[in-house]
């Protein structure tokens, strides 16, 4: 069963997350790379890495309780929202490779390319069209 105070509640966290990562974020890229800055890398990694996952997790409990069948990854969890209407078809495949990116931040952060940080710190109009998306599916 589709709990929507759940979802609402993992919505309100997402836009806490987003605010902390846009306060955290430097200007630039090289900024992130700054020896002096490698707390505020840190904290960029773990708030990018916590918005990524309240959207994954938004889109599990979606799946999971519309009976959409179970992802093999996270990535999938991305694409049955976009087949089942939740997000379009081209936004969920545009999303998908931050399930990915997350992986990578949880996993692999000792080689993480800060380009690649930094470009996926900066997708806040994503994030916010997730969510959009989302209040849609529920409302509609």
């Amino acid at each position: 069963m589709l709990d929507e105070s759940l979802i609402y509640a993992r919505l309100d966290a997402l836009s806490g997350v987003l605010g902390e990562l846009r306060d955290a974020l430097p200007p630039d890229a090289d900024a992130l790379v700054a020896p002096e800055n490698t707390v505020r890398r840190r904290a960029v990694e773990r708030c990018l890495y916590l918005a990524i996952q309240t959207v994954l997790d938004i889109g599990s409990h979606i799946v999971a309780a519309e009976g959409w069948g179970l992802p093999g990854c996270y990535r999938e969890v991305l694409e049955k929202l976009g087949e089942h209407g939740v997000l379009s078809r081209d936004f969920a495949l545009e999303l998908a490779p931050m399930a990915g990116f997350r992986n990578i931040l949880q996993h692999e952060y000792v080689a993480l390319d800060v380009t690649e940080l930094d470009r996926n710190a900066r997708r806040f109009d994503d994030f916010s069209r997730f969510a959009e998306s989302v209040v849609r599916y529920l409302d509609g």
